[in-house]
C-alpha cells in the first residue's frame, strides 16, 4: 500500500511526504491489542512513514542537487570553451600581427640596407667622377695650351688632338656613369654632400692649380692661388682689397670646403663674384647648393677657353651689379 502510494511520487516527493505526516498526526487511533487510544504520531509506524517520507525528500534533494551540479558544470564548461576560444583566436590574431610586423620590420631592414648600400655605390661614383673630372681637367687644359702653340709640327698637332678627343669620350662617360647612377636612385650620386670629402690628392691639386694659374696669367690676369681654404683666408688679409674674383674647388685638401671660404669671404665684400669650381655634375650641385647673388658654377673637364669666358663675364656682371650667368658645359674641341 505505502508503495504503491509513495511509488509515484516523483518532484513533488518531499512536498507530499510533509502532507502526509502532518494529516497521519491529527488522527488519534487506537491500537489493537490493549484498546488504550494511543496517538498515531507516536506509533512505529508513524515513525516509518517519517522515516520513509525523511528517505525519499534527501532523495529527491539529492536528485536536484545532482542536476542543479551538471547544469552549473554544463554551464561552466560552456563558459570554458567559449573563452579558450575566444582566447585561441585572440592569440592566433596576435601571432598574425607579430609576424606581419616582423614581415614589414624585415622589409623595412632590407630596404634601409638596400638604400643603404645604393647610397655607398653612389657616393663611390660621385667621388670617382670628381677625380676623374680633376685628372681630366689637368689633361684637357695642356693638350689645349699645346695646341695654342704655334710652334706644334702637324704630327704633334694631330697626337695632341686624339688626347683631346679621348679626354672628351672619356667626360662624356663619366657624365653617362652619374646619370645611370641617378636612375637607379643612388641619392649621393644625385646630391653630393653637404661638405664635399676633401681632395687628398695634393700633387694633382697643384698641378691643376698650376694649370690654372697659367690659363688665367696667359688671359691677362693676375693671380693669387691657395692650396686650400684656410690658406686662401691668410692671402685674402694681406690682398684682399685687390682681389676681384674668387675660383675656388668645391672640395679643398684641408677639409675646408669651398663654399664656406665663399660665404667668409662674401661677408667682408658682398660684391666679390665667386665661381665654384669642381667634378662632381652641376646639374646636382645646383640641386643642393644654390647659387647666391654673384656665385656661379664650373664643372670639370673645361677648355681654358671656357673658363676664361667664366671669369670674363663673372667679372663683367660684377661691374654691371648683376648676377653672373651659368657658365656653359664644356664643348669638345675639334680636332
Amino acid at each position: 500500500m505505502m508503495k504503491k502510494c509513495f511509488g509515484r511520487l516523483k518532484k513533488p516527493l518531499s512536498f507530499r511526504a510533509a502532507l502526509l505526516v502532518a494529516g497521519c498526526g491529527v488522527f488519534p487511533l487506537q491500537a489493537a491489542d490493549d484498546g488504550a487510544g494511543t496517538p498515531f504520531c507516536r506509533t512505529r509506524t508513524f515513525c516509518g512513514v517519517c522515516g520513509l517520507a525523511l528517505l525519499l525528500a534527501a532523495a529527491g534533494a539529492w536528485r536536484r542537487a545532482r542536476q542543479w551540479r551538471a547544469r552549473i558544470l554544463r554551464e561552466r564548461d560552456e563558459a570554458i570553451r567559449r573563452l579558450t576560444d575566444q582566447s585561441a583566436k585572440d592569440l592566433q590574431r596576435e601571432v598574425a600581427a607579430r609576424e606581419a610586423a616582423q614581415h614589414a620590420l624585415r622589409q623595412s631592414q632590407e630596404l634601409a640596407l638596400r638604400q643603404e648600400r645604393l647610397a655607398a655605390v653612389g657616393r663611390l661614383a660621385a667621388g670617382l667622377a670628381h677625380q676623374l673630372n680633376n685628372i681630366l681637367t689637368i689633361i684637357q687644359g695642356h693638350a689645349s695650351l699645346l695646341l695654342d702653340n704655334p710652334n706644334m709640327d702637324q704630327d704633334a698637332i694631330k697626337s695632341i688632338a686624339q688626347i683631346t678627343g679621348g679626354v672628351d669620350r672619356t667626360a662624356a662617360l663619366v657624365k653617362q656613369m652619374l646619370a645611370v647612377s641617378r636612375e637607379q636612385d643612388f641619392p649621393a650620386a644625385e646630391n653630393p654632400p653637404e661638405k664635399p670629402p676633401p681632395d687628398t690628392g695634393a700633387p694633382r691639386t697643384r698641378v691643376l692649380r698650376e694649370l690654372v694659374r697659367e690659363i688665367l696669367e696667359a688671359a691677362g690676369y693676375r693671380v693669387l692661388d691657395a692650396a686650400g681654404g684656410r690658406e686662401a683666408l691668410q692671402v685674402w688679409e694681406r690682398h684682399g682689397k685687390n682681389v676681384d674674383l674668387l675660383l675656388t674647388d668645391m672640395a679643398m685638401p684641408d677639409g675646408m670646403s669651398g663654399r664656406d671660404l665663399a660665404a667668409t669671404l662674401q661677408e667682408e665684400n658682398p660684391r666679390l663674384p665667386v665661381i665654384f669650381s669642381s667634378g662632381y655634375n652641376r646639374q646636382s650641385l645646383e640641386r643642393r647648393d644654390q647659387a647666391g647673388p654673384g656665385q656661379s658654377f664650373l664643372s670639370k673637364p673645361y677648355h681654358p677657353a671656357d673658363l676664361a669666358r667664366a671669369v670674363r663675364a663673372a667679372l663683367d656682371n660684377a661691374a654691371r651689379g648683376e648676377a653672373p650667368p651659368a657658365p656653359p658645359n664644356p664643348r669638345p674641341r675639334p680636332p
